[in-house]
């Protein structure tokens, strides 16, 4: 996609080389995409986190906008803007220290009893005039290699939301994302497993590192490694002069000194 995280307004996108920029770019589109996903939930009732008394469930969208609920929404579990030690973390471990290639750093979840209901949401972001949408992950698709995301499954969408208001305040090119959940596949992901799930992804792309610089390493390595040493006597021959000065001279090691001698 475009460099994630633009914070130039206008037409077109900039590459952002700056990841203080970029936390500030995701902070201020926060608002904007927070918007977005309600108006998209409401369409396809869609749900989002809710924290319980014991646990955390889910609660539709239009459901907690009646004016009965508002304890409801009070207690949503919106997802922040990703921290920056995280957002380093990622930056080093996954993109060579690109900050343009973050593009999760704004984001937000909308969680599915349905898949009918999934795919109307994907098909309301996608003719969203607002929203110009770089990329789609589908890892609904069977063909998905289920152990790149350690067995989860959703569908992830990057865009830019280009609005007046956006390119006033030069974050119309920010990248943000969203992803598209069924229920029961988020009730899985508790904190512990989602905390294990990092720990599993950073091992992933720390081995993918490791061998990326092994690839460029190895061969600089060879070239400073010093040479073996030749066999003691290749290609060594002896004067003529030594010879004979070795058949006249002993060449053994003097003994001990023995006392008394």
């Amino acid at each position: 996609p475009p460099g994630g995280g633009g914070g130039g307004g206008g037409g077109g996108t900039e590459r952002v080389q700056s990841l203080e920029r970029l936390m500030a770019a995701a902070s201020g589109l926060d608002p904007f995409l927070k918007t977005k996903v309600k108006n998209w939930a409401e369409t396809s009732g869609g749900r989002f986190p809710l924290m319980t008394r014991s646990s955390v469930g889910f609660v539709r969208w239009d459901a907690a906008m009646r004016p009965e609920n508002t304890i409801l929404k009070r207690n949503i579990l919106w997802a922040k803007v990703k921290d920056s030690s995280r957002a380093l973390e990622k930056l080093v471990m996954s993109y060579r220290g690109d900050p343009s290639r973050l593009t999760d750093l704004c984001r937000q979840c909308i969680v599915f009893e349905y898949f009918a209901d999934l795919f109307t949401c994907l098909e309301d972001i996608n003719s969203d005039p607002e929203v110009e949408v770089v990329r789609i992950v589908n890892r609904l698709d069977p063909a998905y290699d289920v152990k790149k995301s350690a067995g989860y499954r959703d569908i992830k969408i990057n865009f830019m939301i280009k609005t007046k208001e956006t390119q006033r305040l030069r974050i119309s090119s920010h990248i943000g994302e969203v992803q598209l959940v069924i229920r029961p596949i988020k009730e899985a992901m508790s904190v512990d497993r989602h905390a294990r799930y990092i720990a599993f992804r950073n091992m992933r792309e720390h081995q993918g590192l490791t061998l990326h610089i092994d690839k460029w390493v190895a061969p600089l390595m060879a070239l400073l490694r010093p040479k073996p040493p030749p066999p003691k006597d290749e290609g060594y021959k002896p004067s003529e002069a030594f010879l004979v000065a070795r058949s006249q001279t002993s060449m053994a090691r003097p003994g001990p000194k023995v006392q008394g001698a």
